[in-house]
């Protein structure tokens, strides 16, 4: 499966500090293993890939962020992000007050400061 359009927005929020070390984020490239949509948001799991190596490789946990994206102009939506063994493994998207929508028509950065240092 590939990475859909609001998969390659997290990520590129989530990498934007690694982006500036390299060319561009090639959504071509990342695979993604499995998406399971939860009701209130979303669980996705990525191949492991270069792109997607983004600490050292004994670095393992889970990150909140700050970002904060709107869909569909009314469902503000966070995110999780889990790194195994260095890679970028997991994203988890959760709905705030809303249900999950079950299509994504419109996506808009409501907060994005950035993410934590990965302790590279």
């Amino acid at each position: 499966m590939q990475i859909n359009e609001l998969e390659y927005e997290v990520l590129t929020h989530f990498l934007a500090h690694e982006l500036l070390r390299r060319r561009w984020l090639q959504p071509e490239t990342i695979t993604v293993v499995e998406r399971e949509h939860t009701g209130v948001g979303f669980f996705t799991e990525f191949a492991p890939s270069e792109q997607l190596l983004i600490c050292a490789n004994d670095y393992s946990r889970a990150h909140s962020s700050n970002l904060v994206l709107r869909l569909n102009s009314n469902v503000d939506s966070g995110y999780i992000l889990y790194i195994e063994g260095g890679y970028l493994k997991h994203i988890e998207g959760f709905a705030f007050d809303y249900d999950w929508p079950t299509h994504i028509d419109d996506i808009e950065t409501v907060i994005s400061n950035g993410f934590p240092n990965l302790g590279q």
